[in-house]
């Protein structure tokens, strides 16, 4: 069963990897988000929301629409497996599921009606409870505008405990002299329950290109799961809507050529030194999910003052800043190269020097750790008696400014001891495809009781049957365990067992409907009512858990009540995507 097992452990794939622990009631899911270029006419003043991205400001948003409204908007989800596989993967944009719906918003004190608000994001869409919100007060409106802009865009922070890594982020590459958005902070209230601290994002528009580029009338596309290689080029979403893509082909082609015409070849169509100064802040900041890093969340810009040479923007960036990237088990944290730009670097030396310089120079100019430290206390202040309204946190609060101020303590030792001699060997294979496959299926009837999730005996809890096959193969499972129950508003499940190799194995998932598996029914695990992944655990102590694989399908429950200990019965219908 070893063959068919090596297939799964290598899919911590570009959507993003979770390390998972056994009863601790975590999953992280990386967040982008889809913006628009309007040729609306907007200020073109260097101080353009200046106020509304005032670092020192917490605004206080207090959105009230239709109870009814709230509902579908709050639970409007992409499907993840559907937009990673079949034979359109890649070949265009992920299209968007979400509406608008109009709202009354008061911000600071000013009311503002027939204001348009919807959902936002990729992965992090899934938590209906504080979802992630875009803002338009002139869509409905015309030219009405809060102080200066015309939209606000709401970030949930999904990956950060602290709700502040996104703007310390910013202000970084800011003082890197690097294009990016800026931000402040939000505490965001819809229909009188207080939803706690966003992240007030600054929207890449026509008003965020004219004030960092100084014009707006060059191609912009936003990149997710995107990279610069043959077949890729339609993923990228055209913001402008008025390219014919030449420029996606032109990059694409001069990332194929090998030989002594590489490098100019690249020149030609990259801003590199600028490019290289982003890479190494990229890798300083632990931006995994990043271009670099994961080939998601950026934009690229064909500034026409750079002869049409794409500039990079950054964006969802809140999990950065702790070190724990899931893609860094065995490589350098000073750099990082799943993308093909930054890959196809690497292969040249003389690049790779000009790399290193770039990482010295943000060590020297721009990461300076009483600063960092500062404006972590002053973010901490101005925040966290909103951060986690009347909600237990569980102690991930704290500990995540903890990580934070210990990464920033340490991040220059451990990157100068990986530069301490030769570069580190950033080498990586080819990059690569995203797109997914079905590989298995898992039929799995169960009985177990509601409310073991989280108690001592996970692995020993419950009956199963694993019907399991895999790569047209059948997997023999010893079953350990299943258990259910709810932590902190999330309905989770566990089912594991043990192969006939050295490897624990489970389905894990979760729901934040938890009312769903709290009465008879079928719950679809199409990544918006449930979740779920196939772990491994390739030890076998129950301390190493990874995703393995994707799943989709449904939870059908025959019974099942929201009291403890009472019984859970159902069965699991499963596909297994992986490449």
């Amino acid at each position: 069963m070893m063959g068919a097992m090596t297939l799964l452990l290598p899919l911590l794939i570009a959507c993003g990897g979770v390390s998972v622990g056994p009863g601790d009631g975590t999953g992280t899911l990386p967040a982008t988000t889809d913006t628009a270029v309007t040729d609306t006419e907007l200020p073109t003043s260097d101080t353009y929301g200046a106020g509304i991205y005032d670092i020192d400001r917490l605004l206080q948003v207090d959105v009230t629409l239709d109870p009814d409204d709230w509902e579908s908007l709050r639970y409007q989800a992409r499907d993840f497996l559907d937009m990673l596989s079949g034979d359109e993967c890649l070949a265009e944009p992920f299209e968007s599921p979400y509406t608008w719906f109009p709202a009354t918003v008061t911000i600071d004190g000013t009311t503002l009606d027939n204001v348009a608000v919807r959902k936002k994001g990729l992965l992090g869409s899934v938590e209906p409870g504080r979802p992630s919100l875009k803002l338009s007060f002139d869509k409905y409106e015309p030219d009405q505008r809060f102080e200066d802009v015309e939209r606000l865009t709401l970030n949930n922070s999904r990956q950060d405990g602290s709700r502040i890594k996104t703007c310390l982020g910013y202000q970084l590459y800011a003082d890197a002299g690097l294009p990016a958005s800026r931000c402040s902070y939000a505490r965001v209230i819809v229909n009188g329950e207080d939803l706690g601290v966003y992240v007030n994002v600054e929207p890449v528009k026509k008003d965020m290109l004219r004030r960092v580029f100084g014009n707006d009338d060059g191609n912009l596309y936003e990149g997710t799961l995107s990279d610069f290689l043959e077949g890729w080029n339609g993923s990228f979403e055209d913001k402008t809507e008025l390219s014919d893509r030449a420029d996606l082909a032109a990059a694409t082609d001069a990332l194929a050529v090998t030989g002594e015409g590489f490098v100019d070849a690249v020149e030609a169509v990259f801003d590199l030194d600028e490019f290289f100064r982003y890479w190494a802040l990229e890798a300083l900041i632990g931006h995994w999910d990043s271009y670099t890093g994961n080939r998601n969340n950026f934009f690229v810009y064909g500034d026409p003052d750079a002869d049409g040479r794409f500039r990079f923007l950054p964006w969802g960036i809140d999990a950065i800043l702790e070190g724990d990237e899931p893609f860094g088990q065995g490589r350098p944290v000073s750099v990082t190269g799943e993308a093909t730009l930054p890959s196809r670097l690497l292969g040249h030396p003389e690049l790779v020097d000009r790399y290193e310089a770039a990482l010295r120079s943000l060590l020297d100019e721009v990461w300076h750790e009483d600063t960092l430290l500062a404006r972590i206390d002053h973010a901490e202040a101005l925040t966290g008696a909103y951060a986690w309204p009347n909600h237990d946190d569980g102690g991930w609060y704290d500990d995540t400014l903890d990580r934070i101020r210990d990464f920033v303590r340490d991040r220059r030792d451990a990157v100068e001891d990986e530069w301490a001699g030769e570069a580190p060997d950033a080498a990586l294979p080819d990059p690569g495809d995203v797109c997914l496959d079905v590989i298995g299926t898992i039929d799995l009837p169960f009985e177990t009781t509601q409310g073991s999730y989280g108690t001592q005996d996970t692995w020993s809890h419950g009956t199963s049957t694993w019907n399991f096959e895999l790569d047209g193969e059948d997997v023999e499972v010893e079953v350990l365990g299943n258990v259910v129950g709810e932590y902190d508003g999330i309905g989770y499940f566990i089912f594991s067992g043990k192969l006939d190799v050295d490897y624990n194995v489970a389905v894990y998932g979760y729901t934040t409907r938890p009312e769903l598996l709290e009465q008879p029914g079928t719950i679809p695990l199409d990544w918006s009512s449930g979740i779920a992944y196939l772990i491994v655990d390739a030890d076998g102590n129950f301390d190493g858990w990874e995703v393995g694989a994707y799943l989709g399908g449904s939870l059908t429950l025959t019974e099942a009540s929201p009291n403890r200990d009472s019984a859970w019965v159902g069965s699991f219908q499963l596909d297994v995507y992986g490449q």
